[in-house]
């Protein structure tokens, strides 16, 4: 079975040369070009030794020219051959002819599909503060969904740093040659984020709305992209992205959490191609047949069975079993991240973040940088089809292990500051309005800081747009009429300077009635310039606690209808 809550060993198994464009492959067939013009010169050279005289000198004229052609061709085979930063000699040399042709400066809008794309918007997952056994069955439930998985997506994640944090969106991605097949599997997939702890929200009228956010903070329809060598300029904004080289060998559960999870602003994109069962399984028993065949012809040689051969056919055996009981599902993937930043220093410090973070896991080159096609690279982290890819085969646990939808952050847009995460060391953020019936339950040993922390609050809560009204009922410690009388002075509506802080002190209960309901003009103006009114009980009798909380909590709800400015909420 595969343990979810320690790391995953990728089976070696699986390491395929298939892929057109990997090194193995371009090797072998630049190398076959190459003997099919070195072959036959090596031939003739040798033919004109027995050639009759009339012949010879026709024949060696013809070998004087073909030698340094062959000579030449084999140097192109090697250089189409062997690996280039991660790509081709071709792939580069027709990634800088593309630079060649396009203008340096290009406005860019986004083209409408030519078939239909459904994109899901994602509901994530908080795995920061969890224990080893939720994390693993969030990951497993998602290894569930991965299996079921039977046609090709892309996840994508925007971050937009804001106000010190910050602030992510989770799409996935799938397209369709048709729409009755797309609607079909868009109704799959938000099924399978439900079964697998998630949710998602198709986007339908508002998905070029939601595009377009993601290509640039500007809004409007059309973008200025400055195009250069190591990134591309978007509305002013710097942009430069970059593929993943390998996948790790050694996958830990969340090893992707510092950057779709932490403080690091970090776009993220991730596309899947389920590769056919039965196609796996001819290729493992292949796989098996041919190392088999090399240990019999080792044993028959040496008389001894070579070890790493017998871990590879092991590896082989177990992954063909998984394959067979539907543990395990193959993918042909790409995994792409992008960096931004207001400046090009900015831009390259989140760039050497990222490259140190994946050089733990993956190794000392984990990325193939997008150079000369940065402008491809912010579609990276726009929900549509995938403008750039590396080939990579990606198992389902390993994917799954990786788990893209984790969000730990409290950040709420507009919010205020109420700590910090103690691992991710983000700000968290807090605006209980945006719930529709907000509470808060503050819990603390004596003396851990409680009512600072909860006076820090309200006064952040009370700098916040639109306005928010504050009624405090103080009866056993006079807290909080420091906090009022530090309240700013401030002129409303054409009357007396008035405090926004204002403290009613009642001494008795038969004078509340007096002081709260019978004067009620002059009581309205002493709380027409407070934002924050404190009702101080702490000089009655605590008989009549009861009693009077009661009235007041009546007398703030009239308040509350008679105010006549924009509130957000009101804090009782």
């Amino acid at each position: 079975m595969i343990d979810f809550q320690s790391a995953y060993e990728a089976p070696i198994s699986l390491d395929d040369p298939r892929l057109i464009g990997t090194a193995p492959r371009r090797q072998s067939l630049w190398i076959v070009a190459a003997l099919f013009i070195l072959a036959p010169v090596a031939i003739a050279n040798l033919a004109v030794l027995s050639m009759p005289d009339r012949w010879q000198e026709w024949f060696k004229a013809l070998v004087t020219i073909a030698i340094p052609v062959a000579a030449v061709w084999s140097l192109v085979c090697y250089v189409m051959a062997i690996d280039w930063g991660g790509r081709s000699f071709e792939y580069w040399l027709k990634i800088r002819l593309r630079s060649l042709k396009l203008p340096r400066n290009v406005e860019y809008s986004l083209p409408p599909g030519s078939y239909p794309i459904g994109v899901v918007e994602v509901a994530t997952a908080n795995l920061r503060k969890t224990d080893p056994d939720v994390l693993a069955g969030h990951i497993k439930k998602l290894h569930m969904m991965l299996l079921g998985l039977d046609f090709p997506v892309r996840i994508v994640i925007r971050a937009w740093p804001r106000d010190g944090h910050v602030e992510r969106k989770w799409f996935i991605v799938t397209e369709a040659d048709s729409s009755t097949v797309l609607d079909t599997n868009v109704g799959r997939l938000v099924k399978r984020l439900e079964n697998a702890g998630l949710g998602g929200q198709p986007l339908n009228g508002n998905l070029a709305a939601v595009q377009q956010s993601c290509l640039t903070r500007r809004g409007g329809e059309k973008s200025l992209v400055v195009r250069e060598r190591h990134n591309a300029v978007v509305d002013g904004e710097y942009v430069r992205g970059m593929l993943l080289k390998a996948m790790p060998r050694t996958v830990d559960p969340n090893w992707l959490a510092p950057m779709l999870d932490g403080d690091l602003a970090v776009d993220f994109s991730l596309d899947l191609d389920p590769i056919p069962q039965a196609e796996e399984l001819d290729f493992l028993e292949g796989r098996i047949n041919e190392w088999e065949t090399s240990q019999v012809l080792t044993f028959n040689k040496s008389g001894y069975r070579d070890v790493v051969t017998d871990e590879r056919i092991k590896d082989a055996q177990r992954t063909r079993l998984y394959l067979r009981q539907h543990k395990l599902k193959v993918f042909n993937g790409s995994m792409g991240f992008v960096v931004r930043g207001s400046s090009r220093e900015e831009m390259w410090n989140r760039d050497k973040q990222v490259v140190d973070l994946l050089r733990e896991h993956v190794g000392p080159v984990p990325v193939v940088p997008l150079d000369h096609e940065h402008d491809r690279a912010m579609l990276l982290s726009v929900p549509g089809p995938n403008p750039a890819s590396y080939p990579l085969q990606m198992v389902s646990p390993a994917i799954a292990m990786s788990y893209p939808f984790s969000n730990s952050s409290m950040d709420m847009p507009g919010g205020v500051e109420c700590g910090t995460s103690i691992e991710s060391r983000r700000p968290n953020r807090l605006n209980p309005w945006l719930r529709g019936n907000p509470h808060i339950v503050e819990i603390g040993t004596t003396g851990a800081g409680k009512g600072y922390w909860l006076k820090v609050v309200l006064h952040r809560l009370m700098l916040m747009q639109p306005l928010t009204r504050v009624w405090i009922i103080q009866a056993e410690k006079d807290e909080y009429t420091s906090l009022a009388d530090a309240m700013p002075w401030k002129h409303w509506e054409h009357l007396d300077p008035l405090p926004r802080g204002v403290v009613i002190r009642i001494d008795d209960i038969s004078r509340l009635d007096n002081q709260v309901w019978l004067d009620k003009t002059n009581h309205m103006r002493r709380l027409a310039g407070a934002q924050l009114t404190v009702y101080d009980l702490t000089h009655m009798a605590p008989k009549d606690h009861g009693w009077a909380v009661a009235a007041l909590l009546e007398a703030i709800e009239q308040a509350a209808a008679l105010e006549n400015r924009e509130t957000q909420g009101h804090v009782v």
